[in-house]
């Protein structure tokens, strides 16, 4: 999402921008975008900066004395994709993302009406702490707990960050899966490292599977009935619109707190309609 903000933001008329890579928990990602003027400061540790007119776009989780620090010196903070610690409109001026717990729902809705609304299920999260992922994996299971004839076998497995992790994590559920009538995956890693898992034990195409998050792997296994459904997110649109919101608050004009970025089912049939192609730009 950084990525597309980034592009989106070179497109403004006298706009400075740059790219930190900030130390997190998995590793150094880059998932901090400043825009406005800068005047001074240490762009390595955004903790401390020294600044005049400048607006951060955060993707994943500042920690909070980070947030705050930036919050006291009245730098204005949008964040995209990943609920942050705080509260928008407090601690910072606006959180642009999709309704992760109702793309859950949606991708529940989805498997149980493959199931017939009777079966067993696999949930495969992606991640503890994880706060979008475990929107989704409740609103999945808030659909799965509606329907009494299905049983959920594993609801307690975590991926991990790569899909060589999430490839170990689903081999390790071997029997499980082979009892499996349905499965979810709650991002798009974890969806590819089930994928692979699933046409190693000679299962793709035989279980229906529902994945969150799409890449040219997951669409091709949509093509070939590997998949049955993919809730897609829109990254433009949560760029496009983070971006906005930035701006905005530079300028001392209105600031939207909340903003849902949407999401959409994916499905064979539906995979060619021109309403879904804004959700399959390829990251």
């Amino acid at each position: 999402m950084i990525d597309i903000a980034y592009q989106v933001s070179a497109g403004v008329d006298g706009l400075q921008i740059a790219k930190l890579a900030v130390h997190g928990p998995r590793g150094v990602f880059e998932l901090v975008l400043v825009i406005g003027w800068i005047e001074q400061g240490d762009l390595e540790r955004p903790e401390r900066p020294t600044v005049g007119g400048v607006g951060l776009i955060v993707e994943h989780a500042l920690r909070i004395h980070v947030l705050i620090g930036l919050r006291d010196q009245h730098i204005p903070v949008v964040i995209i994709d990943s609920a942050l610690a705080g509260q928008a409109g407090k601690d910072y001026v606006s959180f642009i993302a999709t309704d992760n717990h109702k793309g859950g729902q949606i991708a529940g809705q989805k498997l149980a009406d493959l199931l017939g609304g009777k079966g067993k299920v696999v949930l495969l999260r992606y991640g503890e702490g994880s706060a979008s992922t475990l929107e989704r994996e409740a609103g999945f299971l808030d659909i799965m707990n509606k329907n009494p004839g299905i049983q959920i076998l594993v609801q307690n497995r975590y991926a991990g960050p790569t899909i060589g992790d999430a490839k170990d994590t689903a081999m390790q559920m071997s029997d499980d899966l082979q009892a499996a009538d349905g499965i979810f995956a709650s991002n798009e890693s974890a969806c590819a490292g089930m994928l692979l898992a699933l046409r190693q034990l000679g299962l793709a195409g035989k279980v229906k599977f529902v994945g969150f998050d799409t890449d040219t792997m997951l669409i091709g296994a949509l093509k070939t009935g590997q998949i049955q459904g993919l809730v897609a997110q829109n990254p433009s649109k949560m760029a496009y619109l983070g971006v906005e919101q930035a701006i905005n608050a530079l300028k001392g004009q209105p600031v939207t707190e909340k903003m849902d970025s949407g999401c959409a089912l994916i499905t064979p049939e539906n995979l060619t309609d021109p309403a879904m192609q804004e959700y399959l730009e390829v990251k």
